[in-house]
């Protein structure tokens, strides 16, 4: 859901910069009064890709367990409208938006501080949520085929949720970890923007659009997100992990692995959900969160695994990175597009936009499964180091230590009910990630190319902070 807030995001902010149904309107391509055309073409497209996902799971969940195997086709194509879904709800959003979804809302309500964009977004979010309201019924099956099992383990016993509590619980963890920063961010800038138009003549304050503006703009949005985490931790439930043997030896892990954290805190989700984050660029302000079915389900030296992968995260500092590249991206993208498409001919600019934010998604996929392998190895590294013979010549990789990080995504996915081989835009699938961790124990350079592969993600950051620079001081002029 994080990746399809973002798209939504970055296609409301393109269409609206660019006039996007004016544009189309004047060429006749779509009706010039956005009423009713906008909210129409949009639910449209929205159900078209919702439908079909909520009838598969459902004659999924009814029909698993019968003769022919007809409820496993059906499982397999639930999941394959599953991993399909958030480009195509985003591509019935462009459509929406291309239609005057945007120009619709803001006639009905104005344009008033954050609440539009709020309005905008809601709809394709709203979408995954009725994903998860008609998967329900299959969520509730395997969670109730576990339950004999857990008994059996001496696990705790959950009573399975409602359907709209679970559908509540996958919300606020799914848009609550990026929708919190967004929306200070969001906030942050619409505040600027209003304060900046607003200043009289005279002011000590920069004109809008100047460049000590956007240095102002970008150097408050760093901030929000730097501390945003304790309202964050807040807007997701959790709360404090208990002081315990376990509480101090996830202390000690981290305190081995050179990471600091405020606070250790227990992702409340009913056993739904079986995950871990470590949330917040900053030390003093960082959080790990452990979900309750993690900390349930998984042994010892497979949780410390799951530690070991979030860990490697902070080390490699790679939400500095991967926030930073795909910042920089989405700007010089905006620029780029700026600069060309009033070049071009109605029909060729927006196959043009298309096609460039499509290529831009692509590069954010590869990039975020170049950041998992380089934690995955880090992982491995890491407990080959805590359970291995501590000795000058030992291996980098020993078998227990890729086993304790390789058996925990394997446990992770038999919790969610999920295919090791169900492919994930960010992750990858869990029999990739698996068998390049296994293949460190027959090639232990295999590291290295995750880490050239990080090194090319930070020059592209780099360029990208430049070439936008450049582009910006070519389109506006003076610096100041």
């Amino acid at each position: 859901m994080a990746v399809l807030l973002l798209g939504a995001v970055l296609l409301l902010a393109l269409t609206t910069d660019f006039g996007v149904h004016a544009q189309l309107a004047a060429a006749g391509w779509v009706p010039a009064d956005p009423l009713p055309a906008g909210p129409l073409v949009l639910g449209l497209c929205l159900g078209a890709v919702v439908v079909p996902h909520a009838l598969a799971g459902t004659l999924a969940a009814r029909r698993l367990g019968t003769a022919a195997g007809a409820g496993r086709r059906w499982l397999a194509l639930h999941e394959r409208l599953a991993a399909a879904a958030p480009p195509l709800l985003l591509l019935g959003f462009a459509a929406g938006l291309a239609c005057g979804w945007a120009e619709a809302v803001r006639a009905w309500i104005g344009d008033p501080w954050i609440f539009d964009d709020a309005i905008l977004l809601a709809p394709p979010l709203a979408a995954t949520a009725l994903m998860d309201a008609a998967a329900w019924p299959l969520v509730r099956r395997f969670r109730e085929a576990t339950l004999l099992g857990r008994a059996d383990a001496g696990l705790p016993i959950h009573p399975v949720p409602g359907r709209w509590a679970y559908v509540g619980s996958r919300f606020r963890g799914g848009v609550g970890i990026l929708g919190v920063p967004l929306a200070l961010v969001l906030g942050w800038n619409q505040a600027l923007e209003a304060a900046l138009a607003a200043a009289p003549d005279g002011s000590p304050l920069p004109p809008p659009g100047s460049s000590p503006a956007l240095l102002l703009a970008a150097a408050g949005s760093l901030l929000a997100v730097a501390l945003c985490p304790p309202l964050l931790v807040r807007v997701v439930p959790t709360m404090p992990l208990p002081i315990g043997p376990l509480r101090d030896e996830l202390l000690a892990f981290l305190a081995a692995e050179k990471v600091r954290a405020r606070r250790l805190r227990v992702w409340l989700t009913g056993s739904a959900v079986a995950n871990a984050a470590l949330v917040g660029p900053l030390p003093c302000l960082r959080y790990l969160m452990l979900s309750d079915r993690l900390l349930e389900s998984l042994p010892r030296e497979e949780l410390l695994g799951v530690l070991a992968h979030e860990t490697g995260h902070a080390r490699h500092r790679h939400l500095l990175w991967l926030g930073g590249w795909a910042i920089a991206s989405a700007v010089l993208l905006a620029l780029t597009l700026d600069a060309a498409v009033p070049r071009l001919p109605v029909a060729a600019e927006w196959p043009l936009v298309g096609l460039a934010v499509a290529a831009w998604a692509a590069a954010f996929g590869w990039v975020s499964r170049r950041v998992e392998a380089q934690a995955d190895a880090h992982a491995a590294a890491a407990m080959s180091d805590h359970l291995g013979p501590a000795t000058p010549d030992a291996a980098a990789f020993t078998p227990a230590g890729v086993a304790a990080i390789a058996d925990a995504l394997a446990r992770v996915a038999r919790l969610a009910g999920s295919s090791q081989r169900r492919r994930s835009f960010r992750h990858g699938s869990i029999a990739s990630r698996r068998a390049a961790l296994l293949r460190l124990l027959h090639r232990p350079d295999e590291p290295a190319a995750a880490d050239r592969a990080m090194t090319v993600v930070k020059l592209g950051a780099v360029a990208c902070v430049l070439l936008s620079i450049g582009l910006g001081l070519l389109a506006r002029g003076p610096w100041i």
